[in-house]
């Protein structure tokens, strides 16, 4: 199976929703991507399903450019981490359990971190862990504040997460990985704030596709977004990203 590996330089954020749009499409006519990018300027990302008013919970980022991603989850502030979309066609196995390709992209991240002495592991809830604390973490405004299944945890800090939007021909994921403590986001830890040895984005990403490839028995063939894409994209910038109704619809 061959992969469209997509290495974007940084964007702002309703460029990039619209790309990820885009090849969204793409993968609706048969082809699975995987994309790798960074925001600039630094960016605040509402979950799918979050309400636009709730951003006032979070005076650090009160100055950020929001965006409202197309797929669920907490925000998160896009500064000193890396995103990667993933597309592909729904006929594709790799659709079939949703939770097994998530599942795929943490445990290869955590092999890649294991290679900089980075311990990190898949996030589990134990009979110990109280009901009530589970249900706060799921409310809270930012993703790094909640724990799902499969997250990925260093040091008892989530360092990544994933979600997904499933549609009749195609799925995308949505991923983001803390590199480092955000001025924006004091509160949250990455990769950089508890490592001797920290990875830059580049040699990360080398690494981890490559775990990524073999996972999914996949070719990565390097690429970039196509003419059509983008034209694509613009248009869903103007309709949608880059809409205050998109933005403010909840």
């Amino acid at each position: 199976m061959d992969v469209r590996l997509i290495l974007d330089p940084p964007a702002p954020g309703s460029f990039n929703m619209a790309i990820d749009e885009a090849l969204l499409e793409s993968a609706s006519r048969g082809e699975t991507i995987l994309r790798f990018y960074s925001w600039a300027p630094a960016t605040l990302s509402l979950g799918y399903f979050q309400d636009y008013e709730d951003r006032r919970l979070h005076q650090a980022s009160a100055e950020l450019d929001v965006v409202r991603r197309s797929t669920g989850g907490g925000a998160i502030v896009h500064d000193r981490e890396l995103t990667y979309s993933f597309v592909t066609p729904i006929s594709r196995r790799l659709s079939a359990d949703h939770q097994q390709l998530v599942r795929a992209f943490h445990e290869t991240l955590c092999h890649s971190l294991a290679n900089w002495q980075i311990s990190a592991n898949l996030f589990r809830l134990t009979p110990s862990d109280p009901p009530q604390n589970r249900q706060l973490s799921k409310k809270s405004f930012l993703c790094f504040q909640r724990r799902e299944i499969d997250d990925v945890v260093s040091n008892a800090a989530k360092i990544a997460g994933s979600a997904q939007r499933r549609q009749r021909n195609a799925l995308l994921q949505h991923g983001s990985v803390l590199l480092a403590k955000s001025l924006h986001a004091p509160e949250l830890l990455g990769i950089g704030d508890f490592a001797e040895h920290l990875p830059n984005a580049d040699s990360l990403i080398d690494d981890w596709t490559g775990k990524i490839a073999t996972r999914l028995g996949a070719n990565l063939v390097q690429g970039e977004v196509t003419n059509r894409e983008r034209l694509s994209a613009e248009d869903h910038k103007r309709r949608r990203y880059g809409a205050p109704k998109w933005k403010n619809r909840r």
